[in-house]
């Protein structure tokens, strides 16, 4: 009977195997600024015929009280994508002054976030990118401002810490960060 919050959903393909492995008990409340893209949510939540996820119309920039707190709540925030270049040669072109925003756009998110996870929670924050800017600094910037807020001790991939970052390999795995906090 978890209670997850997944801020930037669309188009829900974590949303749903958080829903496998919930073994479809509890609730998912699944979010996407666009509507066009929470039809998305939708479409995958019925084709693998989920009950328990709620694809809801919000901007993560903004805190909506309506929501409540949440056993886990998941950020994979927009981020410039470099970890998965391979997959998408076209990140390549995107140019520098593009990428300027991300981290604060970043930081602004997971900030929203925190006010819905509730005590002894756990907020996941996750990018797709491999540059420092979005994923690191962003974590530091994020504890030194919520010192209500851990950094999870775990080892994930023989690293003593939990922050990882994952760089492709040469068995073209891409490359991602994520980093688990628990609210105190």
């Amino acid at each position: 009977n978890k209670k997850v919050l997944d801020l930037c959903a669309a188009p829900g393909g974590k949303t749903c195997t958080i829903s496998e492995l919930l073994e479809n008990n509890g609730r998912i409340v699944s979010c996407d600024l666009h509507k066009h893209r929470v039809e998305l949510i939708k479409s995958n939540a019925e084709r693998i015929k989920s009950s328990i996820i709620e694809p809801l119309n919000n901007d993560a920039l903004v805190f909506n009280k309506d929501l409540g707190v949440f056993d886990k709540v998941l950020c994979d925030v927009p981020c410039s994508g470099y970890g998965v270049i391979r997959r998408k040669p076209e990140i390549k072109y995107k140019q520098p002054l593009d990428l300027t925003n991300l981290p604060d756009l970043q930081y602004n998110i997971l900030n929203t976030a925190k006010n819905y996870v509730k005590p002894q929670g756990k907020l996941i924050y996750s990018t797709c990118t491999l540059r420092y800017d979005e994923n690191e600094a962003v974590v530091e910037k994020f504890l030194e401002n919520n010192k209500n807020f851990k950094k999870v001790k775990s080892v994930v991939m023989g690293e003593e810490n939990c922050c990882h970052k994952l760089t492709p390999s040469k068995h073209f795995s891409d490359g991602f960060f994520f980093c688990i906090f628990i609210k105190e």
